[in-house]
């Protein structure tokens, strides 16, 4: 590994390590960062039913956090699989999202949802009392300057939710060990390299806390969730994959062998909540 002159950590402000041309890590504090451009692969497919099961546990959450219900921003809703259960329990519920063809399904559920990116389509008086981000703030390419803008539009009290990957769950570690061995696909698999959206940090809990309480959030719940369930385990490990079948196949046995002693490994899935304004 090679020390890079020109890539600094987001979190502690170090110098970050090569690790690959595209792929570096801070010393420090151990997060990851890609240099990865979007490619033309399809976004991910066979999660539904995994998100829906997961967004059940983050709103049982919310709810004992802000028991009072309010106002949801979701940024990065998608077809609205959140929305619909967030308006299930009674919040009052809006959404971001920069693809004209997803917003068009979540709207036509009769979401509000704003064609766009954040923070640019809403209106400079709007306040949220929580706003969430699923498997969306690992993609994003300027995470300071997000945090500034959800203390902008977060009410005093509000909750910021980040839902996204763990860089100490076990298919991470996994595919660490395989990359090292010269097996690099499942590492860039999970990186969603050549992906129409890849991911360009990884976290881990300890160094998101640092990173969000640095913008005016203190540490309020953090909680793992499953990242492998059978419902559509096919079509996910298919998706950005269609030639190698065989590939796929061995890699699906090797997953629904392994499903039973999941919940006894380090979870992928890292759910943390911050507050903004006083403890």
């Amino acid at each position: 590994m090679t020390d890079t002159q020109n890539v600094n950590c987001i979190v502690c402000h170090n110098t970050m390590v090569e690790n690959k041309t595209w792929l570096f890590e801070c010393p420090h504090c151990r997060l990851l960062s890609a240099k990865l451009e979007s490619g033309t692969g399809a976004p991910v497919q066979g999660v539904e039913s995994l998100r829906k099961q997961n967004f059940k546990i983050i709103l049982d959450d919310i709810s004992r956090l802000f028991p009072s219900g309010g106002r949801i921003l979701e940024i990065g809703c998608a077809r609205g699989w959140f929305l619909d259960e967030a308006k299930a329990r009674q919040f009052s519920v809006s959404g971001i999202e920069p693809d004209a063809g997803l917003a068009k399904s979540a709207t036509s559920k009769g979401h509000d949802v704003r064609t766009g990116f954040f923070p640019d389509t809403l209106n400079g008086e709007e306040t949220f009392d929580i706003i969430i981000f699923n498997d969306v703030f690992e993609h994003l390419p300027t995470p300071p300057e997000t945090l500034q803008a959800c203390h902008r539009f977060l009410a005093e009290n509000g909750l910021l939710v980040i839902n996204l990957p763990d860089r100490g769950g076990i298919f991470y570690r996994i595919a660490q060990v395989l990359d090292g061995v010269g097996l690099s696909k499942p590492l860039e698999r999970l990186w969603q390299k050549n992906f129409s959206s890849p991911h360009l940090f990884y976290f881990n809990a300890n160094n998101l806390a640092h990173f969000v309480g640095d913008h005016g959030f203190h540490f309020a719940h953090h909680r793992h969730l499953k990242s492998v369930a059978l419902e559509g385990l096919w079509d996910r490990l298919r998706s950005g994959n269609k030639t190698f079948i065989l590939w796929t196949a061995l890699l699906w046995v090797g997953i629904v062998l392994v499903i039973p002693i999941l919940t006894l490994l380090p979870k992928d899935i890292s759910v943390s909540c911050f507050r903004k304004g006083g403890r």
